[in-house]
């Protein structure tokens, strides 16, 4: 009612012509930024793909080593929280890295092609209110208007639509990219500061089981290579077994004192 009453109020009720030449000015403007916007999209996309590939291996190690060190926590460490704190406060430098990066990369826009000094999402928000205006006087000059008017018209108005739609995703890609750019670096770095903390650390306490277990598997491996058995340790075990095979059975026989044999009278 408010773009009808503009039209009743005005001296000289716009034309279908008139808003058909609005709009060709509008659909230019938007048909230049759209083939300059996509040209650096192209080249930022390919980019991206590389960005974000890396961006998912670094992120799932890293959450996979937080996952380890919590559960190690649980586990091994119940009465010392050192593992658990430190894991924590990794997970919590991660989360405030995240809202920092992409708070900064949502204030970033494309420049504007056709209007110097302006960003790309002031032009075309400008073109987008003066869209939704242009609609709603053609739905009221669409009836009163030359047919070929009307076509053009609404063509127009559907292009514009289309390109204002394109034009939309263009600032999330360059936002995407340049907060894959600024994050890897930085998970990079926890996840070595997490290697560091394992390396430096005795995260795991040998058991007396564990311990047992090495001596016997020691012990194995020195009478399989020789060592044990006093010869010079070799790489092959099969050697020394096929070495020390006895070449005729041996028996065990039980120790039996001699005893007089009684005689026949007795």
């Amino acid at each position: 009612m408010e773009v009808e009453a503009m039209i009743k109020n005005q001296e000289e009720r716009i034309s279908c012509k008139e808003l058909v030449k609005a709009l060709e000015r509008d659909v230019a403007v938007l048909r230049i930024e759209n083939q300059a916007s996509f040209e650096t999209d192209q080249k930022l996309n390919r980019k991206l793909g590389q960005q974000l590939e890396k961006y998912n291996i670094v992120s799932l190690r890293l959450s996979d080593k937080l996952d380890s060190l919590w559960s190690l926590a649980r586990t091994h460490h119940p009465d010392d929280s050192l593992t658990k704190h430190f894991a924590d406060h990794v997970s919590t430098t991660w989360a405030y890295h995240n809202r920092r990066v992409f708070e900064n990369s949502s204030k970033l826009r494309l420049p504007s092609h056709t209007v110097q000094g302006a960003f790309l999402c002031s032009v075309k928000d400008k073109i987008k209110k003066r869209l939704t205006v242009s609609q709603k006087y053609f739905d009221l000059l669409e009836p009163c208007s030359d047919p070929e008017d009307t076509r053009q018209a609404r063509d127009l108005i559907n292009e514009a639509w289309e390109l204002i739609c394109n034009l939309e995703q263009y600032d999330n890609n360059l936002q995407q990219h340049l907060s894959m750019s600024s994050l890897t670096p930085r998970l990079l770095k926890l996840d070595r500061t997490i290697d560091v903390f394992v390396f430096n650390c005795e995260l795991l306490r040998p058991s007396a089981d564990s311990q047992s277990l090495q001596t016997v598997f020691k012990s194995l491996a020195d009478m399989l290579t020789g060592k044990l058995l006093g010869d010079e340790a070799v790489a092959e075990p099969s050697n020394v077994c096929t070495k020390k095979v006895y070449r005729k059975p041996v028996f065990i026989f039980r120790n039996i004192k001699n005893k007089p044999l009684p005689s026949p009278s007795s």
